[in-house]
């Protein structure tokens, strides 16, 4: 009985696997295995092509030692900035978003407000600015999110009415520089007079004393001078989702949840690459704490069974290992590999669901070796796991035949890659793969 991930998840991944390679769902005999591979390259031999001439062109490019095969993003966390005039329903949408789709929300003033009462060095500095009605140094507000993120060991994060202003904004980066991907800003927009409406009636049972006509009035004003130029800096980025906050919560919501789908599938890729690299480097354990204890796979090594569990695949990790202690033993180069992934897409199914599939292209001195890959990866508290997997061979490739970047004509006439390219490639293939 399959426990976590419903099956008819899994099938109508193996179904869309084969549907894209346009040949059936696969059974045992060697001739239809065949006849799976020669349809399967006519598929994806193409872009295995556009894809060898980048990462070549990367490798040339790339410092000694950098692995171009891993996105950086699946190193760094991801980060939201949640921004919004006062009473825009920023709180309301966050605590919907850490519920049903897995983020930590955090907060500058709450987490300033704990470190206060914390009798820590920075809480009595904090305890001091506020007392002399002072801004609290936004250096110690930066640092006070880093470690909340850090300690939380999630990477997918709703930083809630920060950066407040381009103070705020200018320590973000002195402090934090390049440790996080700030994926852009969840901008609410909801007009004054709505907004003064849903305050005045908050402040009929909040308690708050700022919840009163001339305070929110001078609230409205320091958000539009101190905060919108932060929102205008992140728009000409591209990189301000906008979301109209006035329908009922449940509209909004929708909204929401449409805004944060590209932060959601870069997580469920970075996962599915996270995966390769363990299975590359013959990492049993990163790659086990990747997957749902009852994975499901169908391969071309089940020959065309769904094989549950994770024990099937722990023996070819055994069996590497063994045959790279081998030949290290006997002098021989390593049998190192790498893998990219090609053009990967995602469907979402629900914010947990997300359904990866690609072309994997995985390099070694060998040459080549392409196979059309589908990953259904569900998310328990934010973190991705892979629940079903269907593998089909796409077709070899030479080592030194790859198209020319820049046109898709030219991925139809393969041409030679330089002597200098290979040999980078080689050495990277044979560096021993990392413990």
């Amino acid at each position: 009985m399959l426990s976590r991930a419903p099956r008819a998840i899994r099938l109508a991944a193996r179904a869309r696997t084969a549907a894209v390679a346009s040949i059936p769902v696969p059974d045992a005999s060697s001739d239809a295995r065949r006849g799976r591979f020669v349809a399967a390259a006519a598929v994806s031999t193409a872009a295995a092509a556009a894809f060898a001439a980048a990462n070549v062109a990367a490798a040339e490019e790339a410092p000694a030692g950098t692995d171009v095969t891993t996105p950086e993003f699946a190193k760094r966390p991801n980060v939201l900035f949640v921004l919004g005039g006062p009473g825009a329903g920023k709180g309301t949408q966050c605590e919907r978003l850490v519920k049903e789709c897995g983020f930590v929300h955090l907060s500058a003033g709450d987490l300033l407000r704990a470190e206060r009462k914390s009798g820590s060095a920075h809480g009595d500095l904090i305890a001091k600015y506020i007392l002399d009605g002072r801004i609290v140094p936004v250096e110690i507000t930066v640092s006070l999110l880093a470690k909340a993120m850090a300690e939380s060991g999630r990477t997918r994060f709703l930083i809630d009415g920060f950066p407040r202003n381009e103070n705020n904004f200018e320590g973000w980066k002195a402090v934090m520089g390049d440790s996080v991907d700030v994926e852009g800003v969840l901008f609410y927009d909801v007009d004054d007079e709505t907004r003064l409406d849903r305050l005045l009636e908050r402040g009929k049972t909040s308690g708050r004393t700022d919840d009163n006509a001339d305070t929110i009035q001078k609230r409205f004003r320091v958000f539009k001078e101190e905060t919108m130029p932060v929102v205008s800096h992140y728009d000409k980025l591209g990189r301000v989702f906008r979301i109209d906050g006035a329908p009922e919560v449940d509209q909004v919501f929708k909204a929401t949840l449409r805004a944060v789908a590209p932060v959601v599938k870069k997580e469920a890729v970075a996962a599915a690459q996270a995966m390769l690299d363990a299975a590359d480097s013959l990492d049993w354990e990163a790659y086990a704490a990747l997957c749902e204890p009852d994975m499901t796979a169908v391969e071309d090594e089940t020959h065309g069974a769904t094989v549950c569990g994770l024990e099937f695949h722990k023996f070819y990790f055994d069996e590497g290992k063994r045959a790279a202690e081998a030949a290290k033993a006997a002098g021989k180069p390593l049998p190192a590999r790498r893998s990219a992934m090609l053009s990967p897409t995602v469907s979402l199914q629900t914010p947990n669901v997300a359904v990866v599939s690609y072309t994997r292209a995985v390099q070694s001195l060998a040459g080549t070796a392409n196979f059309a890959e589908t990953r259904v990866f569900m998310a328990h508290d934010g973190v991705w796991r892979c629940a079903h997997l269907h593998r089909s061979r796409a077709g070899e490739m030479p080592a030194a035949s790859v198209a020319p970047a820049g046109s898709s004509d030219a991925l139809h006439t393969p041409a030679p890659i330089s002597k200098d390219a290979l040999d980078k490639i080689y050495e990277a293939a044979l560096r021993p793969a990392a413990e």
